[in-house]
C-alpha cells in the first residue's frame, strides 16, 4: 500500500491519533510519501513511525515454538521426554489416562523447557508472527546432550542407569540439567518461579503443541479444525455478533470452518494474555481486524499463525 499526500488527504485531526494508523500497522511494505513544508504530514509521519517502531520492538521480544506430539508415541523417547519436565507436570500426566492428552502435556513441558533455555540462557528472540516447528526428537536430544555437563550447582553428574518409576522419574536427570520449575498465578497464568519478569504461555490441541515466550505479557493458542463441531452454534453463542455475521456470509463451508477458528484462537490467545479468562466474554472484543490484516497492533499486537495445515494458531502481546 502506497499512501500518497496528493491523492489521500490527511486530516490534522486524525494524524496524530494511533486509532488513525493502527489499522495500517505491520502492513509488509508501506511508504508514506509527505510534504515535508506540511505541519500534519510531519504529524502524522512522526506518530505513525512511533507507533511502527513500538509495535516491531514488541513483536521481535518473543519465542513461539509449535511442535507434532506424535513422535512420542515412541516408549523411548516419551520417557526420555518425561525426564526433561517440570516435577509438577510430570506427576498430572502420570495421573491422566488419556495418551493423547499425556503426550500434549509432556509435549508442551518439553517446549517450555527448550524455550526457556534459548529465550533467557541463550539470549534468542524472534518475531512472534513467525513460530518455529520444531520436531520433539530433536529438541529431546539438545536437553539430553546436556546431561553430560555439570548441575546448576556445578558438581559432575554421576553415570548410571535411567529409573522410571513414577517416584523417581526425572531424579536422575535432575542431577545433570536444571529443569525449569512451573507455577501458576491465581488468575491461572503460568509462570516461571526462576525468571518472574519472563512471560510464558502453553497450548495444546490434536497433535500439536505450542510453546511462547516473551518479556511482556503473551497468550498463545492452537486448535485443531474439527468436523464435528458446529461452528455457527458455537460462534452466535460465544463471539462478537459482528463476528458471527461474518462468518455467516461466508458461503464456502472449510473457509468458514478456518475463519472460525482463527477466531477462537484469537479469543483464546487474548483471555490467556490478560489473564481475566472467560469472565471477560468472547463477545465483547472482536478481532475481525486481525482476520483481515493477519497481524495489527493497537493497545496490543494481535497476530495469526501462518503455515498450519488443519490447525489455526495465534498470538497476543502486550
Amino acid at each position: 500500500m502506497v499512501w500518497d499526500t496528493h491523492t489521500v488527504p490527511l486530516d490534522p485531526g486524525l494524524t496524530t491519533s494511533p486509532n488513525s494508523v493502527k489499522h495500517y500497522f505491520c502492513i509488509s511494505i508501506l511508504t508514506h510519501k509527505f510534504d515535508k513544508t506540511r505541519k500534519a504530514d510531519i504529524e502524522f509521519y512522526e506518530t505513525y513511525w512511533s507507533i511502527v517502531e513500538e509495535g516491531v520492538d514488541l513483536a521481535d521480544r518473543s519465542l513461539i515454538f509449535i511442535t507434532d506430539t506424535e513422535e512420542l508415541k515412541d516408549k523411548e523417547l516419551y520417557e526420555n521426554a518425561l525426564e526433561l519436565i517440570d516435577a509438577g507436570r510430570r506427576e498430572r500426566v502420570l495421573k491422566v489416562r488419556h495418551e493423547g492428552s499425556g503426550r500434549q502435556m509432556v509435549a508442551a513441558g518439553v517446549l517450555l523447557q527448550y524455550a526457556v533455555r534459548e529465550y533467557v540462557k541463550k539470549g534468542r528472540q524472534g518475531a512472534c508472527d513467525e513460530a518455529e516447528q520444531l520436531a520433539l526428537s530433536d529438541i529431546i536430544g539438545e536437553l539430553h546432550a546436556e546431561s553430560g555437563n555439570a548441575n546448576s550447582s556445578g558438581s559432575e553428574c554421576s553415570e548410571g542407569s535411567r529409573v522410571n518409576t513414577s517416584e523417581s522419574v526425572g531424579r536422575e536427570i535432575a542431577y545433570k540439567i536444571h529443569i525449569f520449575a512451573e507455577a501458576h498465578k491465581p488468575s491461572g497464568q503460568p509462570y516461571l518461579p526462576d525468571y518472574p519478569d519472563i512471560y510464558i504461555s502453553l497450548s495444546h490441541s490434536g497433535a500439536r503443541a505450542m510453546c511462547g515466550i516473551s518479556d511482556a505479557p503473551i497468550g498463545v493458542d492452537i486448535q485443531e479444525h474439527s468436523e464435528r463441531r458446529e461452528v455457527m452454534d458455537i460462534a452466535k453463542r460465544f463471539f462478537h455478533e459482528d463476528e458471527a455475521a461474518y462468518l455467516e456470509s461466508i458461503s464456502d463451508p472449510e473457509h468458514r470452518r478456518t475463519e472460525f477458528y482463527r477466531l477462537w484462537c484469537l479469543h483464546e490467545a487474548y483471555v490467556k494474555n490478560t489473564g481475566n479468562g472467560l469472565s471477560e466474554g468472547f463477545k465483547d472484543v472482536t478481532f475481525l481486524d486481525v482476520l483481515k490484516m493477519g497481524k495489527v497492533c493497537d493497545n496490543k499486537y494481535k497476530c495469526i499463525i501462518g503455515g498450519l495445515t488443519g490447525y489455526s494458531a495465534a498470538v497476543v502481546m502486550g
